[in-house]
């Protein structure tokens, strides 16, 4: 975890808008120990190392970023006036920059790309698919005798109505699955998966059908662009390929 030392206006307003990210307090004068994803200070600077493409070197090894393109344009007109941290309960942290970059900060370091990171970049940067958010950028943890490890991705920032965990907890998905292993699985296979989630999440694959109603259309909507998310990867797998 980032740790920094804040005081002043900073560590009052952190104390009171972050309180879950103060780790201890220093000294006499109010001086906080943070977790630094909750200062903007912090929020900038992984921002700007990004965008100026600069190395930082650490006692063993370095973070090394990459930007697209698309990260220099946005940036065009000057930096994000504004920047703060998501209060959702997440896994990893993430920072929003003037609602139109998102920055994902992963807080477990593993050698090796991250999923999210490897997919997203795949399918914006190579595929030119539409339906994720544009990948930015990106930094990694890159040390002598190790693979590379994913630290930070940026994408555009997409609004949304929930968080994908709790979306995935409702009996909506019963309807997506269903819809989606009749129109694009073998249906033997969609069957039986359409039975795990039913298990999973206590509810039948008909009750998700009633309790949906007339919502199912934006469900099929969103199958539809899942199902052509694999053949976007499908396509550029053959391509590499031949």
């Amino acid at each position: 975890m980032p740790a920094r030392v804040t005081s002043g206006e900073e560590a009052r307003k952190i104390e009171v808008e972050y309180p879950a990210t103060v780790i201890a307090r220093m000294g006499q004068d109010g001086d906080l120990m943070v977790d630094a994803t909750s200062s903007q200070a912090f929020q900038r600077i992984l921002l700007d190392v990004t965008a100026e493409g600069r190395d930082l070197a650490g006692r063993v090894g370095k973070l090394v970023p990459t930007k697209s393109t698309r990260l220099a344009e946005m940036l065009n007109s000057g930096p994000p006036q504004s920047c703060r941290l998501l209060k959702v309960e997440q896994s990893n942290s993430s920072i929003i920059y003037d609602d139109k970059i998102y920055l994902k900060l992963f807080r477990k370091l593993e050698e090796g790309i991250n999923p999210d990171l490897a997919l997203t970049k795949q399918l914006s940067d190579k595929c030119g698919f539409e339906h994720v958010p544009a990948y930015l950028g990106d930094i990694q943890y890159v040390a002598p005798g190790q693979d590379p490890g994913s630290v930070v991705v940026i994408q555009a920032c997409a609004p949304n109505e929930q968080d994908g965990w709790s979306h995935t907890q409702g009996p909506s998905v019963d309807t997506s699955i269903e819809f989606l292993s009749n129109q694009f699985i073998i249906n033997p296979l969609g069957n039986e998966i359409i039975k795990l989630q039913a298990k999973r999440s206590g509810h039948s694959p008909a009750f998700g059908r009633a309790r949906m109603g007339g919502s199912t259309r934006r469900y099929k909507g969103r199958c539809r662009a899942l199902s052509q998310t694999y053949r976007a990867l499908g396509n550029q797998t053959i391509a590499s390929q031949t």
